[in-house]
């Protein structure tokens, strides 16, 4: 059935922008990311040195910078990198898989490209192969403001972005781009679990804590250790989101090609604990409950508090009472 025939069929909700999104196997997609998600799960053919980038939407920009550059030693001088690094948008140093398939599996063997799709919804040889998946996960308070805050930008049309308070409760329904949420992070965590020698599961807060320790991790799974102290302090220093963010490349109102949205509006503070400027008591309390159902599957903590905890004995943020 082609795209458009299936639409009229499948179930619809609406985006936080306040367009209309389908829900495909499980999962809920925007209609230009639709077909795109279609096509990799039947067309996608997988290669032993791919490597994919997962993240939910909002969780893992930065680290596009981080892998390029990790990835990149021994095929361009160190000088190359750092140059594409501070003149490019990460977006356009790794393909996004949904929005840019067609380019995506015309770049040469060791590709290297990112996606929000599920899991479960990952084509198979891609999943049965040698091919290496990172996984960024952000704890679920932080994630809703910013991708409202997104969606906010992302009107087209006659629609209108949904109220905060009508926001939150789609994402407490899981009607998100590539949701539910939770059950895309936890997905790709069971599957870390299973296959620890291909799926590398990290957490934003963990990797703002201890970035450096963070790169080496990424390193070592990808077979490209630091070896030098200074290495890691340099890739850490080149690509944290202070500085990545503060490119003139990503500070531009310019127009992106992917989504008709301006470069600045992929970055945002990058700060722990934000959410506390944004959500009420009855907010707080609902989305902790939601996260403790889940926690009853498979044997990670979702719980917000915990992480939180972990991230303030970092020095890194100072986490306001509930």
């Amino acid at each position: 059935m082609a795209i458009s025939g299936l639409s009229q069929v499948l179930p619809t909700t609406k985006h936080l922008s306040g367009t209309v999104m389908y829900q495909w196997q499980g999962c809920w997609y925007p209609s230009d990311h639709l077909k795109a998600a279609m096509d990799v799960s039947k067309h996608f053919m997988a290669h032993p040195d791919n490597t994919l980038l997962a993240s939910a939407s909002k969780t893992g920009t930065t680290c596009l910078s981080v892998l390029f550059s990790i990835t990149s030693r021994g095929l361009i001088s160190k000088e190359e990198a750092q140059k594409l690094i501070l003149s490019t948008h990460p977006h356009k140093l790794i393909p996004h898989l949904a929005i840019e398939y067609k380019k995506a599996i015309k770049l040469p063997l060791s590709r290297l490209f990112s996606t929000h799709i599920p899991y479960s919804t990952l084509p198979d040889p891609l999943k049965d192969s040698c091919s290496q998946i990172i996984y960024i996960s952000r704890n679920p308070r932080y994630t809703f403001v910013p991708l409202w805050e997104f969606a906010q930008q992302m009107q087209r049309g006659n629609s209108e972005p949904l109220t905060f308070e009508d926001a939150f409760e789609q994402f407490c329904e899981g009607n998100t781009n590539c949701g539910p949420f939770l059950e895309h992070v936890l997905e790709y965590y069971k599957a870390s679990q299973e296959r620890p020698q291909n799926i590398l599961f990290l957490t934003y807060e963990e990797m703002k804590a201890d970035t450096k320790g963070g790169v080496k991790r990424m390193a070592q799974f990808l077979g490209r250790s630091i070896e030098r102290e200074e290495e890691g302090e340099e890739t850490v220093e080149m690509c944290s989101f202070e500085r990545v963010s503060n490119l003139d490349v990503n500070r531009s109102k310019e127009k992106s090609p992917w989504g008709s949205l301006p470069y600045n509006s992929f970055f945002r503070k990058g700060v722990v604990g934000d959410w506390v400027n944004h959500f009420t008591p009855a907010m707080t309390e609902r989305l902790d409950r939601i996260t403790q159902e889940k926690n009853h599957g498979p044997d990670y903590n979702l719980d917000s508090n915990r992480i939180e905890a972990n991230v303030s004995r970092n020095g890194l943020v100072r986490v306001a009472g509930r």
